[in-house]
């Protein structure tokens, strides 16, 4: 169901140019939100790379231009927001989810902003509306918000737990029917040093349930951060731009292909 949704959202053009495109992309949606895959074990699919590596890098930002931008660059899969981002761009919390939605063709994890449930519900289900199946529902860890998750994946709404610092959590994420939980890694770093990494506690816990949400980890303030939330057992990372540019960087690649380049001109003449 969602999986057609977002398929319907993205992408313009004659079908035919767009077909094969939008069938990839249809396919690596329904396969990377692992609990709408009803009885089919995580560990009986083989999934081509090709399909989701779109899915394993997500841009955190809530800036149109940043979401273009990262859509040129072809292998960011989706964009995260939270209220802090959204209040930085000036804008209406719902104009500034429009104007992503607007640029770039991927899902988008919407967290709202307003302080009491009722109003929160209905600001997430005004942002659900903009584009149908392309917009996740993004919700703090919390008791009362879990049971707002329970109520839209039991209308199969894709939900994502934020703020996740505890096993506990992940378990109610995981019971509430969330596709996503995402850990703050660099300020769970910050703020209980002497604790096991948060990633991997919520690896570890999650591999004991059945069609269990994917961990996506943010507040990643480095490369060798983002390494290492896929080394503890995350399945994706969300970052800002300038990460997500810094990632294909390496001085010893440069230099490789400068000599590459020497060697090309120096044969021609």
């Amino acid at each position: 169901m969602a999986d057609q949704g977002y398929a319907a959202g993205a992408g313009a053009g004659p079908a035919a140019s767009v077909a094969s495109e939008t069938a990839a992309r249809r396919l690596a949606y329904a396969l990377v939100h692992r609990p709408y895959q009803r009885g089919r074990p995580a560990s009986d699919w083989v999934v081509p790379r090709a399909m989701v590596k779109r899915f394993l890098l997500s841009l955190d930002s809530a800036s149109a231009a940043e979401a273009a931008a990262a859509h040129e660059l072809g292998f960011v899969g989706a964009v995260t927001t939270n209220p802090l981002l959204v209040a930085r761009e000036g804008l209406r919390p719902l104009d500034a989810l429009r104007r992503i939605l607007d640029a770039c063709d991927c899902p988008v994890f919407y967290q709202p902003t307003a302080p009491e449930m009722k109003d929160a519900a209905t600001e997430i289900q005004e942002a659900l509306e903009l584009r149908p199946g392309r917009v996740i529902a993004k919700l703090p860890a919390r008791a009362d918000f879990f049971g707002l998750a329970a109520r839209l994946a039991g209308g199969g709404i894709m939900c994502a737990a934020t703020a996740v610092y505890s096993p506990g959590q992940a378990l109610v994420a995981a019971a509430a029917g969330c596709s996503w939980v995402i850990p703050y890694v660099d300020r769970a770093r910050r703020l209980r040093p002497e604790e096991t990494d948060v990633v991997a506690q919520l690896s570890e816990v999650l591999r004991a349930v059945p069609e269990r949400p994917a961990v996506l980890a943010a507040s990643i303030k480095s490369v060798q951060q983002a390494v290492d939330a896929f080394r503890a057992g995350a399945d994706a990372v969300t970052v800002p731009l300038p990460l997500l540019r810094e990632l294909p960087e390496h001085p010893l690649t440069e230099s490789a292909i400068e000599q590459f380049q020497a060697a090309t001109r120096a044969n021609v003449m």
